[in-house]
Order: C-alpha cells, then sequence, then structure tokens
C-alpha cells in the first residue's frame, strides 16, 4: 500500500480554495469586453493598414525588379500572378501584421486606436501561441460573420485562442503597457 501524504517524491500542493482567491484577475469580467464599434472600428483601421503595407511592398517589388534591369510587362507579370500567390502574400501579411504586434504588447494599431487590448480569458497577458491561434483562426472563411447576432463580440477567433479584447477605459486596473 502507498502512503502518498509521505512520499519526498510528489510534487508540492498549494491550497487554491482560501478567500481571496479567483480564477481571473480583477480587472476582468464580462463588463471590460470591449464593444461592437470598438472591435468594428478596430477591423477597420488593422484591414486599412495591411492593404497600405501590401501596397508598398508590391511598389517594392516594381522598383527592384525595374532596377534590377526587368521592363514593363515583367513588372505586369508579377503584379497579374496567380490567385495562389496572392492569397499566400494576403495569408503572410496578415501573420507579419497581427502575430507580433498582438503577441508583444496585446495590441495592434486598430487596437490603440480604440483604446483596447487583447487577453487571455483569465485576463492575463496573451502568449505567443494564442496570438498565433488567433491569427490562423482569422483566416477561416467567414469567421468575420461570427461577430452577428447580438450578445458580446466575442468572434470565432477569440474562442479558439481562449482570448477576449478589453476596454482598457472600462478596465482600470490593466496596465496601460506592457
Amino acid at each position: 500500500m502507498r502512503n502518498d501524504e509521505n512520499n519526498p517524491y510528489e510534487p508540492p500542493r498549494s491550497d487554491l480554495s482560501g478567500p481571496g482567491v479567483t480564477d481571473r484577475p480583477e480587472y476582468f469580467d464580462e463588463s471590460t469586453v470591449a464593444r461592437t464599434w470598438q472591435r468594428f472600428v478596430t477591423a477597420l483601421v488593422d484591414t486599412t493598414c495591411i492593404y497600405i503595407i501590401s501596397v508598398f511592398v508590391f511598389f517594392v517589388v516594381g522598383i527592384v525588379i525595374v532596377v534590377a534591369g526587368g521592363d514593363e510587362a515583367t513588372v505586369n507579370a508579377v503584379a497579374d500572378d496567380s490567385l495562389i500567390s496572392n492569397l499566400g502574400l494576403g495569408v503572410l501579411l496578415n501573420f507579419l501584421y497581427y502575430l507580433p504586434q498582438e503577441a508583444i504588447w496585446g495590441r495592434t494599431i486598430g487596437k490603440l486606436v480604440t483604446r483596447t487590448k487583447v487577453v487571455s480569458e483569465d485576463g492575463s497577458r496573451l502568449t505567443a501561441a494564442r496570438a498565433l491561434g488567433r491569427t490562423a483562426a482569422r483566416l477561416i472563411p467567414f469567421e468575420a460573420l461570427s461577430f452577428l447576432g447580438g450578445g458580446q463580440p466575442v468572434g470565432i477567433h477569440d474562442r479558439m485562442a481562449h482570448s477576449r479584447v478589453v476596454d482598457t477605459r472600462r478596465s482600470s486596473s490593466i496596465p496601460a503597457g506592457r
């Protein structure tokens, strides 16, 4: 018969049932979740930023081709490339835009404008793995429609990554920076 109470190899145990122990930090509750209009404006700003970046990338690629000795036909061929390569570039730009910003700061440019921040469901800082999950889930077709239907604006990418976007103005204990 084993006696686990006296086992020197047993990991230490913590009593997590005492007073003051909660599942989430005090600043995170359902009233702090960002509003629908904030999520919409954030999406508009972030999409605009991604479009600006993609125009810049294509502009730089065109200049590089011309400087390298290519002609107008080569530039047009690159611009008219296949749907697959354009989708690939779009996916790459989405990952390059969202992943570092959300993993490092918990904010994108759109979230800075609307004064919102993404956190894990438990209110803690978003991990790189959760940021990767959010970014990947944004690629699901019609994912943006998951915000329709009333209730709190929580999209598929929030649910899959176990994250929430919170309004930093209504969340007084959320630190302004990281």
